[in-house]
C-alpha cells in the first residue's frame, strides 16, 4: 500500500516481479535500492513510488502499464537509461526530474503527453526524438536540460506549454510541428546555442519571453499566420540579421509586435 516502506533507506533488495499494485510513495527514498522489476505490474506506477531513490538505476515496467505517475522516479541520480512501457500514455508532471544522469529514453509509441518538468534537471539527456503519437509538452516539461543539443518533433504535437525547453543552454538544433497555434511564453528562453528557428504554417502567437536571451540566434523563420508577437519575445537576440517572411511589407505591417522586439523590428529586411 501507500507508503510501505516510506523513508527505508538502508533497504536494497525487493522482489515486485509478480506485484500487481504498489501504492503511492511505497519507496519514497529508499536510497539503497539499485533495480526494480514491474513486469506483472497493471495500470500505472503510482505517485512518488521511487521518488529519490539515489541508486536506482534499472527499471524494468510491464509494457501495458498506461501512467507513470508524479514524481514517480525524480531524483533517481544513478538511472542512465529509461525505457517507457509500450503502451504508455502519460508520462506524469516530474515524472523522471532530477535524474541528472539520464541520457537514454526509449519512448512508447503510444506516448501523448509528456506532462510538466517530466524531464526537470535532467541535465545528461543530449538529444531528444519525439514520437508521432505525442500531442502536448507540458510546462517546463525540459526545463534545465543544459546538455541537451537537439529536438525533433513530428507534426503530431499540438500544444507546447510555457517554459518547455527554458535555460537549455546547448540546444543548438530545434525541428517544430506544423500543428502547433502558438509559442508558448518563454519556450525557448536562454537557449543560449539555438541560431535558428522556423516557426510553421498556423502559428499565430509568439508568447512573451518565448526567445529571451537567445544570443546565438541569427536567423528566424516566420508563417503568413502570425498575428501577434508578444512582450521581449526577442528580447536580447542581437545576433538576430536575417527574418524570413513571405508575405508583403503591408502584411508584416500589421502583425502586433509588442515591446521588447527591436531585434526582430530591424533584422527585416523587407519582402523578399
Amino acid at each position: 500500500g501507500a507508503y510501505a516502506f516510506y523513508n527505508c533507506t538502508k533497504l536494497k533488495d525487493i522482489n515486485l516481479s509478480e506485484v500487481e499494485s504498489v501504492g503511492a510513495y511505497a519507496f519514497y527514498a529508499c536510497g539503497a535500492i539499485e533495480s526494480v522489476d514491474l513486469s506483472a505490474l497493471s495500470g500505472e506506477v503510482a505517485d512518488y513510488t521511487f521518488y529519490d531513490c539515489a541508486k536506482l538505476s534499472s527499471v524494468k515496467i510491464n509494457p501495458s502499464v498506461l501512467r507513470i505517475g508524479r514524481y514517480a522516479f525524480a531524483k533517481c541520480t544513478e538511472m542512465t537509461m529509461f525505457r517507457m512501457p509500450e503502451r504508455l500514455t502519460l508520462l506524469d508532471d516530474g515524472a523522471l526530474a532530477g535524474c541528472s544522469k539520464l541520457n537514454l529514453i526509449v519512448w512508447s509509441k503510444d506516448i501523448k503527453e509528456i506532462s510538466n518538468r517530466a524531464f526537470y534537471l535532467c541535465t545528461s539527456l543530449k538529444s531528444v526524438e519525439l514520437t508521432a503519437t505525442l500531442e502536448r509538452i507540458g510546462e517546463g516539461a525540459f526545463e534545465g536540460c543544459d546538455a541537451l543539443e537537439s529536438v525533433t518533433m513530428t507534426d503530431s504535437v499540438k500544444e507546447i506549454e510555457k517554459n518547455a525547453f527554458l535555460d537549455c543552454k546547448n540546444l543548438a538544433t530545434v525541428t517544430l510541428s506544423a500543428g502547433l497555434s502558438k509559442i508558448s511564453k518563454g519556450t525557448f528562453s536562454g537557449c543560449f546555442a539555438l541560431s535558428e528557428i522556423t516557426i510553421r504554417e498556423g502559428v499565430s502567437d509568439i508568447g512573451e519571453e518565448a526567445f529571451l536571451e537567445c544570443t546565438s540566434l541569427t536567423s528566424v523563420s516566420i508563417p503568413l499566420t502570425l498575428h501577434s508577437v508578444e512582450k521581449n519575445a526577442f528580447l536580447y537576440c542581437d545576433k538576430l540579421s536575417n527574418v524570413n517572411y513571405e508575405g508583403s511589407d503591408t502584411a508584416f505591417s500589421i502583425i502586433t509586435i509588442r515591446d521588447g522586439n527591436d531585434p526582430l523590428i530591424s533584422a527585416y529586411g523587407g519582402a523578399q
